[in-house]
């Protein structure tokens, strides 16, 4: 959670944009998105009830540049 960034998470549906980068092209893009939603809803103060649109993307990167990014928004 030290790597998230603090946002305003706005009420009602929310939208969730996730982008993975993966240094394997074997990964999965949707086996560590429940963690990760679990994650954001506790750092942000959301519960995931509320998410009523994702996308879900997977780049592959080299091995070290792994990352998770996201977007959280009003639908």
């Amino acid at each position: 959670m030290y790597k998230l960034k603090p946002m305003d998470i706005p009420k009602g549906k929310l939208k969730i944009i996730i982008q993975y980068g993966f240094s394997s092209k074997l990964s999965d893009v949707d086996n560590p998105t429940k963690h990760f939603v679990d994650v954001l809803q506790k750092f942000h103060g959301f519960n995931d009830r509320d998410i009523y649109e994702m996308n879900l993307t997977k780049v592959h990167v080299k091995k070290g540049e792994e990352f998770i990014d996201y977007k959280i928004e009003k639908l």
